[in-house]
């Protein structure tokens, strides 16, 4: 009996003592831990306003509507304000209007928000140099009634090309600003629409003009983070019925016919066949 509590009483301090060096080994390598995150740089900061409260467009912009927060210097966006003064201006001045909805926690942007003073509108939604184009569209040229503010949509245009008919890709990811008279882009509600108003630079607006008294357009909608670029895109009737048959056209056989007059009559010799002259 004496010898077994001895070696019970062995075996304790061993296993203890393995348990002590494993727990000291442990929490060297937790100091060593903190101590080189303590030597690391920190993260640079600075400051950003941001939404505290969900903001849909057309609302007058207020106060208590943002906040400032700590953003990552590096993933702050180059547009964003930083300052409460930038964003409401000194005291007295009108405010300004929500042009893109945002949601609580999302950094306020110059291209989110009008002027000072300035409602809401198509025209403080379009960008420097860019214009807006209306489009007609009925259920099968406008996606169904699908199209929403703020959706992307490639164009195609129907027509005759020299004698052909053909589908051509006209224009491709161009932002709907807006569905008949709504520039609202917190609707969710689809509609059928008879106008979208897309935006496009001068060059591609006299394009369309062209190509909607040339032919049929139809509005192709695209993933939301679709950036595929088609390029140069046609199609006609043979991609669907395949290669059109040549037949070769025969010309007719022509018979030669000999006239002979013998007094007040005449007769017809059909097919004579040509004799060589020596």
């Amino acid at each position: 009996m004496r010898l077994l509590a001895i070696l019970a009483l062995v075996l304790g301090l061993g296993l203890a003592g393995t348990a002590v060096y494993y727990v000291s080994r442990e929490f060297r390598s937790m100091e060593d831990r903190l101590r080189s995150q303590r030597n690391e740089p920190g993260i640079e900061l600075t400051t950003v306003a941001v939404a505290v409260k969900p903001l849909r467009f057309g609302q007058v912009l207020r106060r208590d509507d943002v906040a400032l927060s700590q953003w990552p210097l590096a993933a702050k966006p180059p547009n964003a304000f930083t300052s409460l003064e930038d964003l409401f201006g000194p005291e007295g001045t009108k405010p300004r209007s929500i042009l893109r909805m945002m949601e609580p926690g999302e950094p306020v942007l110059v291209s989110k928000v009008t002027d000072f003073g300035q409602p809401a509108g198509i025209t403080q939604r379009l960008r420097p140099g860019m214009r807006a184009f209306t489009i007609n569209v009925n259920v099968q040229t406008g996606v169904s009634g699908l199209l929403k503010v703020g959706d992307y949509v490639d164009i195609y245009i129907t027509g005759q090309d020299r004698g052909k008919q053909v589908t051509k890709l006209l224009l491709e990811k161009l932002e709907l600003i807006a569905i008949d008279q709504n520039v609202d882009d917190s609707r969710t509600a689809a509609v059928v629409a008879r106008t979208v108003t897309v935006e496009v630079t001068p060059k591609q607006a006299a394009l369309l003009e062209l190509a909607t008294n040339s032919g049929r357009l139809t509005l192709a909608l695209r993933g939301v983070n679709d950036d595929t670029v088609l390029g140069d895109l046609q199609i006609d009737r043979t991609a669907i019925f395949g290669a059109e048959e040549v037949v070769e056209e025969v010309a007719p056989e022509v018979k030669q016919v000999v006239r002979v007059r013998r007094g007040t009559t005449a007769t017809e010799a059909t097919e004579v066949e040509e004799v060589p002259t020596e």
